[in-house]
This record gives C-alpha cells, structure tokens and sequence, in this order.
C-alpha cells in the first residue's frame, strides 16, 4: 500500500505524502533489482506524429534522484521520437496494491558514451545479442528467423541506454468505492506533493 487509506483531515498530510513518496521511490530502486517486481516491466510512451509510440521494456536501473534507465537498439522508432521530443510517459501497475503509477520524464539518450559502456558491461552474452542483429527493429521480413541473424562479433555499436528524468509522478490507487490520488511535482529544492481527485 503506498497511500495511507486513513483520512482523517487532523491528520499529517505532508507527512502522508512524503512517506508515500519515500515508498514509490524504494520499490521503484527494489524494480531494477528484481525480475519478479511488478514495476520490473513498465510501458513507455514518446511522442510521434501519428500518435503516442508505446512498448513494454525493463527497468534496468534507478536512483535516489529518481532517475529511471531502460535499454533499447539505437536504431528503434523510440530513440528517433526521443531525439526530435526528449520527454516521455511511463506507465507501472501493481496489481496486488491495485496502485498506478505514471511518471513524465526528460528523456537523455546515453549512445557510446561511458554510462552507455558501464552498462554494457553489465549485459551477459545472451542478452547482448538483443542488440545485434543485421537487420533493424521494425523491418518486414519474411519469416520469423530472418530477424535472428546475426554478425559474427556483437558489439555495442547498436546499444543505447535510455535514461528518464522524472519531473513528475501521478499515484492512483483503485480502492472499491473510492480511489486516492496524489500527485509530485520536482522543485528546485525537492518535490512538491498534493492530494488529487481520482
């Protein structure tokens, strides 16, 4: 449970707020940490002409900063829209805690730099070939094999490291009759906070 369900006006509201916050930002950190985490997968969202571009990728990496990283092939329709609008939308859901999250965030595109070839380095054998193949993400081909070929040496010259700056996050838990909503907003000294309506 993220939002305390106890709403009592007398109550500590900033408090409330602030412990719910503190909460979102650990499970997100626990996410990246954690194949079995339901925020593990989140559904992105970057703008397009013809209407919001959207995919499910994993979280790799989060910070205290609420910096949040995904890793993508650089030649992807996502890393075009990023680099002609750097923002994004993400979407988590907790189905257990019946809790949505949707953060807006800058995005920054990290491609061969050293935050992209520290991750890199982190990526086993198997999954580096995700990033190899000869032919782009989104090409017609013919039969399902033809997207599995690959060069005879994979590197990281297709790599890219998505990383989302988290400028606001909208909380909503669906609670039978009646949800909580709260919203964060980033601040020059930290983060506002404020209850919503659902």
């Amino acid at each position: 449970m993220f939002l305390d369900k106890d709403k009592d006006k007398d109550k500590d509201q900033d408090k409330v707020l602030a412990r719910a916050f503190d909460t979102v930002r650990e499970e997100l950190l626990k996410a990246a940490g954690d194949p079995g985490h339901p925020f593990r997968l989140m559904t992105v969202a970057t703008p397009d002409i013809a209407g919001p571009g959207l995919r499910q990728v994993v979280l790799r990496h989060a910070t205290e900063a609420m910096h949040l990283y995904f890793y993508t092939d650089v030649r992807t329709a996502k890393v075009k829209q990023i680099k002609q609008q750097p923002v994004a939308t993400v979407l988590f859901f907790d189905p257990e805690n019946k809790a949505q999250l949707v953060i807006k965030a800058e995005a920054r595109l990290h491609y061969r730099d050293k935050l992209a070839r520290d991750h890199w380095s982190r990526v086993d054998y198997p999954s580096k070939k995700v990033y190899g193949t000869l032919q782009q993400p989104g090409t017609i081909i013919e039969n399902p094999g033809n997207g599995y070929d690959y060069p005879d040496v994979i590197d990281d010259s297709n790599f890219c490291v998505v990383e989302l700056i988290t400028q606001s996050l909208d909380l909503y838990e669906i609670h039978d009759p009646e949800g909580l909503r709260a919203r964060f907003e980033r601040a020059d000294d930290g983060w506002e906070s404020y209850w919503i309506v659902p």
